[in-house]
């Protein structure tokens, strides 16, 4: 999806506020099929200038113009099912927009540098330890440190790229 999604000019990240919740489905078989659902209601349009993730839709576009005609076609699949998008939730003709933790945009898939530097400021006591002529002393604020970097290195899920 990544992949399909990096390199567009535009995009529209729209949200479809909970729409899998609203199709009528039996409830002990909703959490097996709704987002299947989902697919099926956009199938002609998904992969090739429609992503859709959970409730989350993500519009793409080479241009303006066939952007802008994308989302026409979409917004119409919508009212046709009568489906509703949370418009408090939205981004028209962006150039770049973070998915599954990952900045995508006209030059590919990048890392999020939010996700950086939230991430250097965890480990930055133990990069002291790293300085010219630094006296190693692991005190609290350094196992602090490494306990916190440990968490997050082993419970964040961490998506990256394939090589």
């Amino acid at each position: 999806m990544l992949d399909r999604l990096a390199g567009h000019v535009f995009y529209y990240f729209l949200d479809g506020y909970s729409d899998y919740n609203k199709i009528l489905i039996a409830l002990e078989d909703q959490e097996k099929t709704t987002f299947t659902c989902m697919m099926a209601i956009f199938t002609d349009m998904v992969e090739y200038y429609l992503e859709v993730f959970m409730d989350d839709f993500l519009v793409v576009g080479i241009s303006s113009d066939y952007c802008l005609a994308n989302l026409d076609k979409v917004l119409a699949r919508y009212k046709e099912t009568i489906l509703v998008f949370n418009w408090e939730k939205y981004y028209f003709m962006v150039e770049e927009g973070i998915v599954l933790r990952q900045k995508i945009s006209k030059n590919g898939i990048e890392l999020d540098k939010a996700k950086i530097e939230d991430f250097s400021k965890v480990v930055n006591p133990l990069c002291k330890l790293l300085e010219k002529d630094a006296k190693f002393h692991f005190n609290d604020d350094f196992m602090r440190a490494f306990e916190l970097q440990k968490l997050k290195l082993t419970t964040t899920p961490i998506i990256t790229t394939p090589n």
